[in-house]
This record gives C-alpha cells, structure tokens and sequence, in this order.
C-alpha cells in the first residue's frame, strides 16, 4: 500500500533528481510543482489536477463520486468544504492560483498522519518512518512524550514520540502559505457542538433514525469500497450491528474473522459463530496462543510507528494477518462505545461526587500535605502511585479530569523516579475550556466527548487503522459516520442509558435481528491472556528486553525501577502487568524504529 508524503522546500534547495532519489523514494510516481520561491513534491501523482487545484486523499472518502466534485466542491467553498467530506482519510489539496497548500484529517482519526516543520521546509507524510528518508529530520526522542506514554499507553495528539514532530488533530486541516511560509492548524468540525442541542423527538423515531443512519453509514462506506469484503467478529454488539448490515447490503456472503483463546475466561469464539450462523457469513475462527503471541509481538514495532501499548493490538494483528489476500475491505467497529454509549465510568464518578467537593478538597489538601518521602516507604500494592491518583481525582469534580486521572497508569511521581533525567509527561489532550462546551451537569455526554476525542483517535483507532494498512486493507468505520454521530450526541442521555442499559439504543436494534439470549452477556471484547503468558512462555523477553546491560547503555531509565517493576510483576502483583507490557513495548521499539 503506498503511503503519502511529501515536502515543501521554501528555497528551492533539493531540485527533482535529488527529490527522487533521497526524499520521496517513488520516481515513478513523484509530482513535481514549482512556484516562485520553492517547491512542492510528493510521492504520487494527484487524483486530478484541474483549474489549478490538484487533489490526493490517503484513504477513503464516502459521498464523493471522483476528484472533479471534490474540486468543484473546493471551488464553490473553499476551505468550508472541508467539512462535506466524510469516512477515513487524510486529504492533500493544492490551489496554485493562490498558492496555498491544504491537508485535512478525518473527523475521528481513523487515518494518522504526521509532519515536520523548519525555518526552510515543511514535511508532511501517513508514514511516521518516511520521515527517516529526510536528512534534514533530526530524529531526537522526546523523553517527555515517552513519559506521557507511559502515563497512559499511547501518545495524545499533537505530540509524537520525537521533537518537533507532531500529529495532525482529528478534524482538522493545515493551512500552507507557500509564499509567506507559515503553517496554520485549525479545526473544521467538533463533536462536542452537537451535546447541548437535544432531540425532541419520541423514543421510537430515535431508534427508527439511530437504525437507518446506521445502516445508511454501512451502505455507503459498501458502495465504495474494494470487495471482497469482510469484518471482526468478536461476539460483543459493536461487531456484530456491523457485520449484520454488512451481510443485509451484500448479495454474497461477507466474510466473518473471530479469535479464540484456550485459556478460560477469554474464549468468545462459541459466540461469534452462533452470530455468524445467524447473519449467514463466511465464518473464520482462529485460536490465539502464547506461540502465536511470540510472532505478533516481534512484529509490532514494524507495524505501530510510534510505541504503542494497547495490548488488544495482539488479537487485532493477528486476524488482520489471517485476513490478508482474503479480503481488501476491512469493516470494523471502532467507536461504538463512544457513539451510541458505554457510560462505564459513570458510577465510580457519581459515586465519588456524592460527597461535597469542599471536603473531598479538604482530604486531597490533607493527602498532598504528607511527605512522599514517607509515601514511598508503604511499597505493598503500588501504593504511592494509586495514593497520588485518589488525591488528584477528590480535588476535582468534572468529568474531565475525572478521566485525565483515573486513566493514568503511572503517576508523575512514579515516572520521576523511573527516568535518570528529571522528566514529567507532556501535557495530555484534555483541554478543560474545550470539552466544557459541553453541559457541565451532563455527566455521560462529557465523557463520551473525552473518550471520543482523546482515547479513540489516540489509542482505539491506531490499535486497527495500522494493521489494516500495514496489511494492504481499506479500513471502513460505519459507526463514526458524520451523520450518525450528530445524531446520536443529540441523543439525550435518558435513552443513551436507559434504566442502566449501556448503548440502549444499538442493542434494541441488533436484537430485532440478533436474540438477545444470544447477545447479552458480559463484555469481553478481544481480551487477551497477556499477563500470564509474560510469566510463562513470553518470559524470555523481559529477560532480554529489560536486563541492566541494555537499560543502562541506552541511559533513559534507572535500572532500580525497572527492576523493581518487574520484581513485582513476577512476584504475581497484576497492578504491575500494564507497566511491565509499556517498557516492553517501548524497548522492542526502540530497538527497531530508533535504529534505523
């Protein structure tokens, strides 16, 4: 799958031979544009080039028959068309009349993209490795963001794991001037303007809509993708509402794929295959093992650009493995949750606010007040860091740091220890002036806003979206269509969770077609046995990964922690499990993607 990149040269430096040959990596294929003060490459040709706008789309974009009505589209209204397209992509549109260069992100995040800017160059690309290609990249770890993602698994947008390198937001799009040299990020769309404006409408038409968008969302991301086509399985209703439509638009059988684990507790295959038989798929079932496991951890550095430590990222490159050749178009179920409704962190939230804030304020003071000193010597059950976070989420009571805290897995003073420099995270994506657009009183959507802006497109959505490309497969995402979406956030939360029924409206509309006796039972999801396949047979690569010699060349990390850590893990203490996977998946990265 060839992936876009490309450069902006303000002077004129590199002319097209040398583009070629060091930077773009595609003679074949290099567009080549001048201006009066520099110069434009990338690595493909344009989609069209017509009335001086040229266009390229990494992805695919829904609702838009060819290039000519994306350009006619820009014509009629610049850059508010943005907004009119809709799927997962990242868009490049040149206007040479005005010499302005454009790149815009989908509105969720399914397609990541990257860039680089310089007094003398801009750099852009999908590809956080074509980067590497440029000798003029210097490729410096920001220790702060390996701290952030350390802190939670992943790295919010902007940052990335090097300096001066940052991720394009979700919906939003770079404006280059190409003559005065400057680059501008602004934003075209933002789920949290659709909350406060409530439907009025009866609880039986919002499920009549909440059905026709969903299945309106499934035919048009089916009309214009590659077939064969098929879907995850995993047995939960996020995988099933879509493998269902995804049947219902086909008049051949659409391909099903569904892991299955030998240990106890994580087997969901039996299921999958009972909503497969009932849907009439084509049915894979694959069982995972620690044996399988080995071969997908060693890939994984090839396959995430940056660390990554969602540990369903397992399960998910295994069946997109198995899927290769068999199917081009991928139909996932990403966002779901975010969507129509999981409100998990609802009750431990509504519980901690029964108290008054001024005293839960006063106990946080009283907390903060006690030397981490005298702390740090109650070691059992990791109790500094869990004692840091329940003095951080009393203090507050909005949503919004509710989540920012209870997220973490390590705490600040944890991660100071860990690093020999004096290092604390960059500052995570939860902009408080931000996601308080939302009605402060309205809990469960201001949590859905968080989930769906920070914890889907920095996590959720990389966890697929690179294997799918990795792989060769359109990724299709029906549940983050634009019109489902403001839909269901003008949903009010009364029937978002109804009597306690998370995602009320999608399972009332999979059960007209799927019974219930079939669908409700507790959510599982792609779990994996990770935790004691690092006791057992994955062992060795704690050995081989977080020995002193390796730690202590590399310079980052005191050993003493890391030690401690994996002392503790070993020792059965499953609090430490999600941080021994982070340093792993850290180390196997930088040993592969740093060296290059």
């Amino acid at each position: 799958m060839a992936f876009l990149n490309g450069f902006v040269d303000y002077e004129k430096f590199y002319n097209k031979a040398v583009a070629d040959e060091l930077l773009l990596k595609a003679k074949e294929d290099v567009f080549w544009y001048e201006y009066d003060k520099g110069v434009l490459g990338l690595n493909r040709r344009p989609l069209i080039y017509k009335e001086g706008v040229a266009v390229w789309v990494d992805g695919n974009i829904v609702d838009m028959k060819d290039g000519e009505e994306m350009v006619s589209l820009f014509k009629r209204k610049g850059e508010e068309s943005f907004n009119d397209f809709d799927g997962g992509f990242v868009l490049v549109l040149l206007d040479a009349k005005n010499a302005f260069l454009y790149i815009v992100r989908d509105r969720s995040g399914i397609k990541p993209f990257y860039y680089f800017e310089s007094e003398n160059r801009f750099v852009f690309g999908s590809l956080l490795r074509d980067f590497y290609n440029y000798p003029f990249f210097n490729k410096e770890l920001d220790l702060e963001s390996l701290a952030l993602f350390l802190q939670y698994g992943y790295i919010t947008h902007p940052h990335t794991i090097y300096k001066n390198l940052f991720k394009l937001n979700a919906a939003s799009y770079l404006e280059i001037d190409l003559k005065k040299k400057s680059v501008i990020e602004k934003s075209y769309w933002n789920i949290l303007d659709f909350y406060n404006d409530k439907s009025d409408l009866e609880e039986s038409k919002i499920k009549e809509r909440s059905e026709y968008l969903l299945e309106k969302s499934v035919e048009k991301r089916y009309n214009s993708s590659s077939s064969p086509k098929g879907s995850f399985l995993s047995g939960g209703y996020d995988s099933a509402a879509v493998s269902l439509f995804l049947s219902r638009m086909s008049f051949e059988k659409i391909d099903t794929y569904t892991i299955g684990f030998y240990e106890n507790g994580y087997d969901e295959a039996p299921f999958a295959k009972e909503i497969a038989k009932k849907i009439g798929s084509r049915h894979h079932e694959f069982y995972f093992s620690s044996e399988d496991a080995r071969a997908v951890v060693e890939s994984l550095p090839d396959i995430y650009d940056e660390p990554f430590g969602d540990k369903a990222a397992l399960p998910t490159v295994f069946l997109a493995e198995k899927a290769r050749g068999e199917i081009k178009s991928l139909f996932s179920g990403e966002g779901g949750d975010e969507v129509f409704a999981t409100g998990g962190d609802m009750d431990l939230f509504l519980k901690i606010n029964r108290f008054p804030l001024i005293l839960r304020k006063c106990v946080s003071f009283l907390m903060r007040e006690i030397p981490p000193s005298f702390i740090e010597k109650f070691s059992f059950t990791n109790f500094p860091t869990r004692y840091e976070k329940w003095s951080n989420l009393l203090k507050r009571g909005d949503m919004v740091n509710f989540i920012k805290f209870k997220e973490q897995v390590m705490g600040a003073m944890e991660i100071k220890k860990l690093f020999l420099r004096e290092t604390l995270p960059k500052a995570p994506y939860f902009k408080e002036d931000e996601f308080f657009r939302v009605d402060e009183k309205n809990f469960l959507d201001m949590m859905l806003g968080v989930y769906f802006k920070v914890y889907m497109s920095d996590d959720e959505l990389v966890k697929i979206s690179n294997p799918a490309a990795f792989f060769g497969m359109e990724l299709h995402e029906p549940f983050l269509d634009r019109e489902l979406v403001e839909f269901l956030a003008s949903v009010p939360v009364s029937l978002k969770r109804k009597n306690s029924v998370e995602k009320y409206l999608l399972k009332e509309i999979v059960h007209k077609y799927i019974p219930k006796e079939i669908m409700d039972r507790p959510k599982r999801g792609f779990s994996v046995p990770l935790d004691k396949w690092l006791r057992e047979d994955l062992s060795s690569y704690l050995e081989i990964y977080l020995k002193k010699e390796r730690i202590d060349r590399e310079n980052i990390f005191d050993f003493k922690e890391i030690e401690r850590i994996k002392k503790g893990f070993c020792e059965g203490k499953n609090e430490y499990a999600k941080r021994i996977w982070l340093l792993l998946m850290f180390e196997m990265w930088y040993e592969k993607q740093y060296a290059l």
